[in-house]
């Protein structure tokens, strides 16, 4: 399925009262995209492109792996009054 053909679904099922999740039309087409974005198995031609850079860059840790700890300064700034 793609995410047009989703998109036509969300369309139909608010038609209907019974599967409307909301009287808002644009939320309940984004609720309904939502609760069934798993059904989609086609990728866009962005999300193809998206996914291959991905995995072209490399991707950082933003943890600091260094060894040791928090360098704590043993030299006093303070000027002596």
């Amino acid at each position: 399925m793609t995410y047009e053909e989703l998109y036509k679904m969300a369309m139909e099922a608010f038609k209907d009262p019974t599967t409307r999740l909301s009287k808002n039309m644009s939320m309940h087409r984004d609720r309904y995209m939502l609760l069934n974005k798993h059904l989609i198995t086609k990728k866009t031609k962005a999300q193809k492109k998206a996914q291959e850079l991905q995995k072209k860059i490399k991707k950082v840790d933003s943890n600091d792996m260094r060894k040791g700890g928090m360098v704590i300064s043993t030299v006093n700034n303070l000027k002596n009054k």
